[in-house]
């Protein structure tokens, strides 16, 4: 028995990558019952064989609200709740700076920031003890023949892993 063995977990751009990579383990290794979101349907439908029946693929954009919404309706009627959530969806544009537009910022900063700040305040049953964790990933470009700015320590890839709390995701603590 795993440790998730019958908590019903939510990650987020969970049809690719590393959110496909962790649906697995929590699936195989770890017992847990998933339901993943993501836009692309075929991309969705090809996690949900790899994870099984039990498993859930929704079609939802993360920096919507209304699609939030939408998901966690569906969440709710076929799993009941949540026991955690794995907020992993995330957008890049690899631009040159002077490339980067107004549409191109709002759509990495809607995945990116909105979506991550978003889906843990609209989660249903969060009164329930669960566990948030947040994985982010910060890439650029630099400027045509410019050299590539170094990254501040803020900027640099980074998980955390916190208990449920009135400040979702209050601060990288360690789950105990």
């Amino acid at each position: 028995m795993g440790k998730l063995t019958n908590k019903n977990i939510l990650i987020t751009g969970g049809n690719s990558g590393i959110g496909l990579a962790t649906a697995q383990e929590f699936v195989e290794r770890e017992g847990a019952r998933v339901a993943i979101c993501g836009l692309n349907e075929r991309t969705l439908q090809a996690a949900k064989g790899t994870l099984g029946a039990e498993s859930l693929a929704v079609r939802a954009d993360v920096s919507k609200i209304a699609d939030l919404d939408a998901m966690f309706v569906t969440i709710k009627r076929e799993f009941g709740h949540l026991d955690g959530l794995f907020v992993n969806a995330g957008y890049s544009e690899f631009l040159p700076f002077e490339e980067v537009t107004e549409q191109s910022f709002d759509k990495v900063i809607g995945s990116n920031f909105k979506g991550a700040y978003f889906t843990p305040f609209k989660r249903p049953c969060r009164c329930q003890a669960g566990l948030v964790c947040r994985h982010h990933c910060v890439r650029w470009r630099a400027p045509k023949g410019g050299r590539r700015p170094r990254p501040s320590r803020a900027a640099r890839p980074q998980s955390s892993i916190s208990r449920e709390s009135s400040v979702p995701n209050s601060s990288a603590a360690e789950f105990a």
